[in-house]
């Protein structure tokens, strides 16, 4: 199925049923799903805020910590922001694989300066593989951000980065139907990495999730 929700998104959507089959009855189903969808969004912004994180980290009194550390908001009167996603999702009886794109870029339209808080081009993907009919998967979720190269003069490059998380996830059943339990590896290979602001983010650690639906 292929169609436009809005003017400026598209969505691509087709699935798939294979049957194995003898003369009496169909003896094995195989389902196969595809989507595809993307977007396109720009804003003009006044009055836009621009925060800006300086985080100089190192021992202090033996202790490591913060040797100076600001935060810096500066008021831009216009600033226009434009960008798109677009995500690949692929789900089958065994395993589902998401991966999702953004690309997103703003300047400040009186000067033409880049807002240089803007997040990098980033791939965000995941894979879910599901054990057996158990209600438990294990699964890994990757992030990846390109260098930031949009920057003005006298401004560092943000540098690129690749952060890895697995997981092990239950989905509840019978008297336990709506739960969801995950314990996550966040950070697996304990990469140092900066958001576009500035701020340093955590190292390798460990999660426990829990969600309810009714």
């Amino acid at each position: 199925m292929l169609y436009c929700s809005s003017r400026n998104r598209f969505i691509y959507e087709h699935s798939i049923l294979f049957k194995l089959c003898n003369l009496f009855e169909c003896l094995y189903f195989i389902y196969i799903s595809l989507k595809f969808k993307s977007s396109y969004f720009g804003t003009k912004a006044k009055d836009y805020i621009k925060t800006q994180v300086t985080m100089d980290m190192g021992f202090v009194n033996g202790r490591f910590g913060c040797i100076d550390c600001s935060t810096t908001s500066t008021n831009i009167d216009r600033a226009k922001i434009w960008g798109w996603d677009a995500a690949l999702e692929y789900q089958t009886d065994w395993f589902g694989w998401n991966v999702a794109y953004n690309r997103t870029r703003g300047k400040d339209q009186k000067t033409g300066e880049w807002l240089d808080n803007i997040n990098p081009d980033t791939v965000t993907s995941q894979l879910n593989v599901p054990i057996s009919n158990t209600g438990f998967s294990v699964g890994w979720v990757g992030t990846f951000a390109d260098r930031n190269n949009q920057v003005n003069a006298g401004t560092a490059p943000q540098a690129g980065y690749g952060v890895n998380d697995f997981y092990v996830s239950y989905k509840g059943k019978d008297s336990f139907n709506g739960m969801t339990t995950s314990v996550v590896l966040g950070n697996a290979f304990d990469k140092e990495y900066y958001t576009s602001q500035g701020v340093i983010q955590d190292g390798i650690n460990g999660k426990v999730l829990v969600s309810y639906q009714w």
